[in-house]
């Protein structure tokens, strides 16, 4: 668990940054907000992210209460894309979601990243359980659900050219 104060001043930070990049790496949410930044990279020599990376670890969604739907959420990544699921040799029992493009995840980010030109962070908030909730320009909310009762890192928030870390949430471990 963090520090309640701390984190809230922490994840605010958020509050007018664009929304800069979705993806994964495995079954991690990787969200960026912020600017254009180059950092090195180790394969490429360098890449472009946003200033601020958000990589979740626990249960997830991003809805929007207006329209009132369900846009994305953590178990997107083990659910076949449409076009998985179309192919005429789809076998479940074969299916492999980590595959780059062959989940739902991949299918939908795209999706709802390519509607988010000018959409920035208007509200950024966590609860003492290390929750935590981001309201977008556009309606859509970023929801995070720490959900373990270990001490295992759950998400975290940091500086992508620093990799400073700014805040990191663990399960809440007796």
């Amino acid at each position: 668990m963090c520090e309640q104060k701390t984190g809230i001043c922490r994840i605010s930070r958020l509050i007018g940054q664009p929304v800069y990049y979705i993806g994964r790496a495995s079954n991690m949410l990787d969200l960026h907000f912020g600017e254009d930044v180059v950092v090195p990279d180790r394969i490429s020599g360098e890449k472009h992210v946003g200033t601020y990376s958000l990589h979740v670890q626990c249960p997830w969604r991003i809805i929007n209460l207006e329209k009132g739907k369900m846009l994305l959420g953590s178990l997107d990544f083990y659910a076949p894309s449409t076009g998985s699921l179309a192919a005429a040799d789809f076998d479940y029992n074969h299916f492999d979601w980590d595959v780059p493009g062959g989940n739902l995840f991949d299918e939908k980010a795209q999706k709802w990243f390519a509607g988010l030109e000018h959409v920035t962070v208007v509200a950024a908030r966590m609860n003492r359980f290390g929750d935590a909730r981001i309201d977008l320009s556009n309606g859509d909310r970023i929801e995070i659900f720490v959900t373990a009762t270990d001490d295992g890192e759950c998400w975290r928030l940091f500086l992508s050219a620093e990799s400073t870390i700014q805040l990191v949430v663990y399960g809440d471990a007796d």
